[in-house]
């Protein structure tokens, strides 16, 4: 991992939890990530533009955009579509898991 000339891969993490920003963040960067961080997913969008990323960790409910709705922007924009996705919830029923996958996430 790491040395000069290579590359690490780009990883953006999303949660308006602070506690669960960081702890997602270090595990995410100990896996030899370098590591952008949002609040949520509107944040994240905007991040985006300026961040390019080889991953997105969300988490699923946060304010204004959603994981949910993070995903489906990602899923329909052409520069960022094949970007994989892992979304993170507390919630563990087969609807929200279901309109998790639905919505495009890689896991």
């Amino acid at each position: 991992m790491g040395g000069a000339g290579v590359l690490l891969p780009n990883a953006l993490v999303v949660d308006d939890a602070l506690t669960s920003l960081h702890v997602v963040s270090s595990f995410v960067g100990a896996m030899g990530h370098s590591v952008f961080q949002a609040h949520d997913g509107a944040e994240a969008w905007n991040m985006l533009e300026d961040y390019p990323v080889d991953l997105v960790v969300t988490d699923m409910e946060m304010p204004e955009i959603d994981g949910i709705e993070l995903t489906r922007r990602i899923r329909r924009s052409e520069w960022f579509k094949k970007t994989p996705v892992i979304m993170i919830s507390v919630k563990r029923q087969e609807i929200v898991i279901g309109r998790a996958l639905e919505a495009g996430v890689n896991a």
